[in-house]
């Protein structure tokens, strides 16, 4: 493994573990034993390695969506695609129990999750288009909503792993999960079909 994803891997670790207030590039040096000038080489700063892991988790988010199979895309699938979604998001729970503080010290960061977002709003339209296609939902009714549907779901995938960590924290991960799913999945319900009822509802 290259010597920057040692130390990336190694950041998102104990960033999960300790917190991301108790965690220096120091610490993390030590724990991979080697200086801490092999750190700064390659990320300058603490910002930095933040900065790096949170484009990586993007990039992990955005994978499960380049492989559609857009003949096979039903409810169910777009289902395990979030719950995916949702198992990268825990694997990068400090960033996400961090994310207001994280991304407004760090303007650069903030503007490219600003970019992503823009990109959200025509994948869900995509979303849509597809499942209507496939006649799981009355797409034409939705499509109209999409952008305000996509603000909640997106203020949903940024603050869920808090709100779990608040009033959940008794429950294990898949739990958590679960109870996000279906709440994310709330939003469709009223432009089901009934094959997209008969898709859906079971898993709600």
């Amino acid at each position: 493994m290259k010597t920057k994803d040692r130390i990336l891997g190694k950041a998102l670790e104990m960033m999960n573990e300790k917190g991301l207030e108790k965690v220096s590039t120091y610490d993390i040096a030590r724990a991979l034993n080697i200086r801490q000038s092999n750190i700064t080489y390659y990320f300058p700063t603490k910002l930095a390695i933040i900065n790096a892991l949170g484009k990586q988790m993007i990039q992990e988010v955005d994978q499960p969506f380049e492989m559609v199979d857009p003949h096979a895309f039903s409810f169910s699938y777009f289902y395990q695609l979030i719950d995916r979604v949702m198992q990268i998001h825990l694997r990068y729970r400090f960033l996400l129990l961090n994310y207001a503080p994280i991304i407004t010290a760090d303007q650069e960061l903030n503007d490219y999750f600003k970019k992503v977002l823009e990109g959200r709003y025509a994948q869900l339209d995509g979303i849509i288009t597809l499942l209507d296609a496939n006649g799981y939902l009355r797409g034409a009714e939705m499509l109209p909503h999409s952008r305000n549907i996509m603000l909640v779901q997106n203020m949903l995938a940024v603050y869920w792993v808090q709100e779990s960590a608040i009033y959940n924290a008794d429950k294990t991960d898949e739990e958590k999960r679960r109870h996000h799913l279906k709440l994310l999945f709330q939003s469709f319900v009223p432009y089901l079909t009934p094959k997209g009822e008969e898709n859906l509802l079971p898993l709600l």
